[in-house]
């Protein structure tokens, strides 16, 4: 696979697996401008930049050599929806057959908008998330490892209905590293775009998860219990 900007980690960790019936990846999506000099009540419109969409549709072909049966979602804001766009794009130039893009839908971690905005106002972002994934009491979320259970859940559900191929979600940071937080427990709030976790279920209801690296093999139950 070409070596891309974003998103190597999750393509090599794609090579590590011998087929690629019932893979999933739950990624970040693609570059979006930095925060710094945007105002906080605009950072949920804030879109991809010129350079994230060239790189995802990159992802998608590149991502294509491994699978011809691809299907794509997205989770979140806007750039989540333009990641997964992009994706299918280059997938799609590449030969493969794309289902999506759709909207999956997922259950949303935070429970109080008011009280999130505040905190985030008060506070580092990175503090912030830190606080959560460690099972700080956070009264504007779900529970960290909660909220990783019941996505895990989900997405598997969804999996099961479409066992074949490559299945792809694209979201933020915040939905995505309570999910590695409760496999991995990396104790930092960053990960960067196009970067995430492969999941791959087995028929003997074992899951084998990879991230930066690291392998886990586990019960299948223990991500939902």
């Amino acid at each position: 696979m070409q070596q891309l900007e974003w998103g190597n980690q999750i393509l090599n960790a794609v090579k590590q697996f011998d087929a690629q019936e019932n893979l999933v990846l739950i990624m970040r999506h693609s570059e979006r401008p930095s925060f710094d000099n945007i105002p906080f009540e605009q950072w949920r419109s804030v879109e991809l930049t010129p350079r994230g969409i060239e790189v995802a549709k990159s992802f998608g072909k590149a991502v294509s050599t491994s699978s011809q049966n691809l299907r794509v979602h997205y989770w979140g804001l806007k750039r989540c929806a333009m990641t997964a766009d992009a994706i299918s794009m280059g997938a799609r130039e590449a030969g493969s057959r794309v289902h999506g893009p759709t909207d999956i839908a997922l259950k949303h971690p935070i429970l109080n908008q008011v009280d999130y905005d505040r905190e985030l106002k008060s506070q580092r972002w990175e503090s912030f998330l830190t606080m959560w994934l460690k099972g700080g009491e956070q009264s504007a979320m779900i529970p960290s490892d909660k909220y990783a259970r019941e996505i895990f859940r989900d997405v598997l559900k969804e999996k099961s209905s479409s066992p074949d191929g490559v299945t792809i979600v694209a979201t933020h940071d915040l939905y995505l590293m309570p999910l590695i937080n409760y496999i991995f427990h990396p104790a930092t709030p960053w990960i960067d775009f196009l970067d995430g976790l492969a999941l791959k279920i087995y028929k003997d209801n074992t899951a084998v998860v990879s991230f930066g690296g690291d392998v886990r093999k586990l019960p299948v139950n223990e991500l939902t219990r």
